[in-house]
């Protein structure tokens, strides 16, 4: 390898790899000098690139890296330098044709992408974080500088790589955060229709004072919109037997139903957007190991409270990956504590929910579920009189919310009696049941008391 002032200027680059989603490897050969491998981390931290020895193994190529190989394995590294950004800017040269390859290191993230000489991109490794192409600055590199971050970036990947509980905790933290945006979009979605309600209350209105000079033809009635310049005329088709005050009665209903919806979402989508700033700070914590002041378990805590499912799965493997029924015997539960400390356990699938109702609760024992969509089956461990506290009712009806198709509603209706009323009828699909003298609870949930619960779940 090159020991001058630039160590990676005159390599040429054999192999690319991506060992993660965040990472990238490019072996360096020299004539006459050992292979290194420039490691690139673009996502998570740190972020920057750095010299190592070998080459991480990791997961199979993507498309685009195999499109990015195409184009620059065997090229060789003519000149390399930072811009006055701080992306490192790369001109190869592969027989008679040459390219820029530009590492970009962002705030938060970072992106590879190769342009032609002319600055137009080619391969963007991330579309979402491709940065403008910059010109070249002539800070240099050095090999001290490259070896001491190259022996950091790899010393934080094998944190993260040999250990499957974080590696786990940060996959199904992604998902969590996954689901949050999706369900943050939706919402706003439901906001942008309260603009709607101002337009639909001036034409009710509209409608209303014209009526001394309508005329109704064939169901569909003419009006005049005095808010255009110059006023222009609509015709509005009529339901059959509806009159234009019935018309403009349901255009003021449908004003007020969008506004109340408008408010209730813009009351969600700030809940929401609080939730993934949380996830994405308990995310950050669990991509970096080193830099977190929390145990592992601590922070499975946290992500538990903020609704991530699956934290656990783990847990119950051996060290060769596959189950291990002698080192903790699965339950098909759940198992939380409810504000009065009455034990509350949620079935983990249609199977288990046979299971918990028909074999691991007693008569007296509350069940709960939600009404008419499938969802996990709800046991509230009561004594012999079968008194189940308001405050754990509740308790038990947010679980079978969460754990139900119905998750993201803020009003839903939760079914609930003894389970002494519960049949499984011959022939029923797993999970399905019938229940007598079935009450309901129309439940609208709180996002922070959920939260809590979901922190008081016991390892089972």
């Amino acid at each position: 390898m090159n020991s001058s002032a630039n160590p990676l200027v005159g390599t040429r680059l054999q192999r690319l790899d991506s060992p993660t989603a965040d990472l990238l490897s490019l072996v360096l050969t020299q004539p006459g000098a050992d292979k290194q491998v420039l490691l690139v981390r673009l996502r998570g931290r740190p972020l920057g690139l750095g010299l190592v020895e070998s080459r991480p193994i990791g997961e199979a190529a993507s498309p685009t890296i195999s499109k990015l190989r195409k184009h620059i394995q065997g090229a060789v590294i003519e000149s390399a330098e930072f811009t006055p950004e701080g992306h490192l800017h790369c001109m190869l040269r592969r027989g008679d044709q040459q390219r820029c390859l530009e590492f970009s290191f962002g705030e938060k993230a970072g992106n590879c992408v190769l342009y032609t000489t002319e600055g137009r991109p080619i391969v963007a490794l991330h579309q979402g974080t491709r940065v403008g192409h910059s010109r070249p600055d002539p800070t240099t590199l050095t090999l001290a500088a490259l070896t001491a971050m190259g022996q950091r970036l790899l010393m934080s990947l094998q944190d993260q790589t040999q250990d499957p509980e974080w590696r786990h905790l940060g996959q199904t933290l992604k998902r969590r955060r996954t689901s949050l945006t999706r369900r943050l979009t939706k919402i706003e979605q439901e906001q942008a229709r309260g603009q709607e309600a101002s337009a639909l209350r001036t034409l009710g209105s509209q409608l209303l004072s014209q009526l001394h000079s309508m005329v109704v033809v064939d169901g569909q009635v003419e009006l005049t919109d005095y808010t255009q310049d110059p006023p222009q005329r609509l015709w509005l088709e009529l339901q059959p037997q509806q009159t234009p005050q019935a018309y403009a009665q349901q255009l003021f209903e449908r004003a007020r139903r969008f506004e109340r919806g408008a408010r209730i979402a813009a009351e969600r989508a700030a809940s929401t957007r609080t939730e993934i700033a949380e996830v994405d700070t308990l995310l950050a914590q669990v991509r970096d190991p080193a830099t977190s002041t929390l145990p592992l378990e601590a922070l499975q805590r946290k992500a538990r409270a903020l609704g991530t499912r699956g934290v656990q799965a783990p847990a119950n493997r051996s060290p060769s990956g596959q189950s291990s029924a002698t080192q903790r015997p699965r339950q098909p539960y759940r198992e939380f504590r409810s504000r009065n400390g009455l034990t509350i356990r949620v079935g983990r699938g249609a199977k288990d929910n046979d299971q918990l109702t028909l074999h691991h609760s007693r008569p007296n024992d509350l069940f709960l579920h939600v009404r008419g969509v499938p969802g996990a089956h709800v046991i509230v461990a009561l004594g012999r009189d079968g008194q189940c506290p308001t405050e754990t009712l509740i308790d038990g009806a947010a679980l079978a919310v969460h754990f139900s198709r119905l998750h993201r509603e803020a009003i839903v209706d939760v079914s609930y009696t003894h389970k002494r009323h519960v049949r499984k009828p011959k022939g029923a699909a797993p999970g399905q049941v019938m229940l007598q003298q079935e009450k309901v609870l129309p439940l609208r949930m709180d996002q922070e008391h959920l939260r809590h619960l979901l922190a008081t779940e016991h390892k089972n």
